[in-house]
């Protein structure tokens, strides 16, 4: 799970300095959904000694979109 984080992170680091100022005219968001080891509803607190991090995971992911309509 820690991969996970440390990957998280570099992302943001990296859009964060990058991703500025942006010409995009329309930008597409979608979720994605996940989980460690198992839903968080079901994490016992055993589960959650023996995995750091275990249950839900949310992200989202943005694009801008590029199609172009036929003339």
């Amino acid at each position: 799970m820690r991969f996970l984080v440390e990957i998280g992170e570099v992302c943001t680091d990296y859009q964060d300095r990058v991703m500025r100022n942006l010409s995009c005219r329309r930008v597409q968001l979608d979720e994605f959904w996940g989980f460690n080891y198992c839903k968080a509803k079901n994490v016992t607190a055993e589960i959650a000694e023996k995995v750091p991090g275990a249950g839900d995971l949310v992200g989202l992911l943005e694009s801008e979109e590029r199609a172009e309509r036929a003339a």
